[in-house]
């Protein structure tokens, strides 16, 4: 159901192992893996945060509201304010599950407010992206997250910054997960199948968990970028406020484009990190992406005489050691990421492919891809095995909203994917070709399954065009959004600016200081920025690839 790679701006953990470097352990005796909270990828099984938590939010917060009419509850900040932190103020936001319906079911989402000293076309960070991956709101997270790593982007021109969990993810309620699918990982993972064989079996997951929450009442259609697009039309007439800046980060920047699209009076600009576009239709490039990811990721080794001698070959190796893994898993005990027991995996050629396709969603991580497969190829697990934990810590969270997801996915992404033959290139290795013949038809019946009422409507799947004043930023080292992909949209926007960064991968403001710099002076200035902002002149990661204006 799922789509084999999905983009959200949370949560990726990093395996820094250079040649030569100590590994350093953990109390498991597996190689520690360090927490670096800034993003997944956007696939596989998890649900919501922390459920007792989240109750007791519920039962201390909510108070009886008017049915049928949109409205902003004032409530107790769920956490401590830090040292420096502006005034801070929370809020829920109630809406109907179904705008076209007043009488459909009420659900919330939740809304913080920084306050920079300025309403005006205040700063909307429109969530974790994913689709489905929480905006790292609770109290453990809001502090390290959200304030010390975007303070910058709007306190500076003493902007108000207002962050959302959108419907059905995170602190929103319902937080729509599927335990169903949680339930079969381990012993999934531990059984030796195809990968044909293994989707069909996590579908078969959700469709309990579809048919479960059916039966709950919830309308599985109306959890979509359209609608939390409508969402954020109803905060902004609540508050009072006449046009956001938005910052869509991964998959939250198609929340960004489809509010441009319905509602381009609200927008006053919006920044774009690590973007997914409408009319780019993933599906079609999965052979072409996972071709090129892999390449980009050896690259540097590739190039450099003293890396290309201690692995040769590298790449074709690593394609082998996939079709190795294929024919004779390797078997694996880890740590269960959860309860920390003795966890038996079975790591075929598909499986290893996912892990490593992970791991390249964080920069850091593509430097030790060499010594990751010589040592497999050597019989070493304890590389392996760690990114093999970190990929179920993924599969096992249950703070992502997997319904939500896949409500997504079907109703907006795969509905329109595969309209052409899938682009093939001439060097992409035979199991790409083989992997995606086999998934293709799984996805389209897991699709009709999980949406079953499904209209469709080819709007969700077209190109937007917009005057609204964009900044586009992207990692040149990007797998799962080639930098070639955004350069193909850029004719629909009249007043952009688009920064590729060359050492980055998934994600730029977090992890790139002038990014944010130029983010902020964007918000302030528009297309006018680079006179106030010049940071990228001296910042040699950076290339603005292109830059075009026009009256708005």
């Amino acid at each position: 159901m799922r789509s084999e790679h999905r983009v959200s701006q949370r949560g990726r953990a990093t395996l820094c192992l250079k040649a030569g470097q100590a590994k350093p352990q953990d109390h498991t005796g597996e190689t520690a893996l360090t927490a670096n909270p800034q993003l997944h990828p956007f696939f596989p099984v998890g649900r919501a945060g922390s459920l007792f938590f989240l109750l007791l939010v519920g039962v201390l917060l909510a108070r009886p509201l008017a049915a049928s009419v949109p409205a902003l509850e004032q409530v107790p900040c769920w956490f401590a304010s830090g040292s420096g932190w502006p005034e801070t103020t929370c809020f829920f936001m109630h809406v109907n599950e179904d705008h076209g319906n007043p009488q459909s079911a009420r659900i919330r989402f939740p809304v913080v407010k920084f306050e920079g000293g300025s309403n005006d076309r205040p700063v909307l960070d429109l969530g974790g992206g994913g689709p489905g991956f929480p905006s790292g709101l609770g109290a453990e997270d809001i502090e390290e997250w959200i304030w010390y790593r975007y303070s910058y982007m709007f306190q500076r021109f003493d902007r108000d910054l207002y962050v959302i969990d959108p419907r059905g993810v995170g602190m929103a309620e319902p937080a729509l997960g599927c335990f169903e699918a949680l339930a079969i990982v381990r012993p999934l993972w531990a059984r030796h199948l195809s990968v044909g064989e293994e989707y069909a079996e996590v579908t078969r997951s959700y469709e309990r968990c579809g048919q479960r929450l059916r039966a709950e009442g919830y309308d599985l259609l109306k959890y979509n970028s359209a609608a939390v697009a409508t969402d954020i039309k109803q905060l902004g007439e609540q508050l009072g406020i006449g046009q956001f800046s938005l910052y869509g980060a991964s998959y939250a920047s198609r929340y960004a484009l489809t509010i441009a699209r319905d509602y381009p009076e609200m927008v006053a600009s919006m920044v774009l990190d690590g973007p997914v576009f409408p009319s780019v239709r993933s599906e079609d490039y999965m052979i072409r992406n996972g071709t090129r990811a892999i390449h980009r990721a050896l690259y540097a080794c590739t190039t450099d005489e003293a890396c290309r001698l201690d692995f040769p070959d590298i790449e074709q190796r690593f394609w082998k050691l996939v079709d190795a893994l294929n024919t004779k898993p390797m078997a694996l005990s880890v740590t269960d990421p959860v309860n920390y027991a003795r966890l038996a995996v079975t790591l075929t050629g598909d499986r290893f492919y996912d892990v490593v396709f992970y791991t390249l969603y964080d920069e850091k991580n593509h430097a030790s891809l060499p010594e990751l497969i010589v040592s497999m190829e050597f019989g070493n697990t304890d590389l392996v095995a760690a990114l093999v934990r970190n990929y179920l810590a993924l599969l096992l969270d249950d703070s992502i909203a997997d319904a939500t997801i896949n409500s997504h996915y079907c109703f907006e992404e795969f509905p329109f994917e595969l309209s052409a033959d899938l682009e093939v290139p001439q060097d992409a290795p035979a199991f790409l070709v083989k992997r995606e013949a086999q998934l293709t038809p799984l996805k389209r019946s897991a699709c009709a399954s999980w949406l079953p009422a499904l209209q469709l409507s080819t709007r969700e799947g077209e190109a937007v065009k917009t005057a609204i004043p964009t900044l586009i930023l992207s990692g040149e080292l990007d797998p799962v959004i080639p930098i070639e992909d955004i350069d193909r949209v850029l004719p629909n926007f009249t007043n952009v600016a688009y920064y590729s960064v060359s050492d980055v991968a998934h994600g730029v403001v977090a992890v790139n200081s002038c990014a944010e710099r130029i983010a902020g002076a964007f918000y302030e200035f528009g297309m006018e920025y680079n006179r106030q902002e010049r940071c990228a002149r001296s910042e040699q990661s950076m290339v603005l690839r292109y830059r075009a204006t026009a009256p708005q």
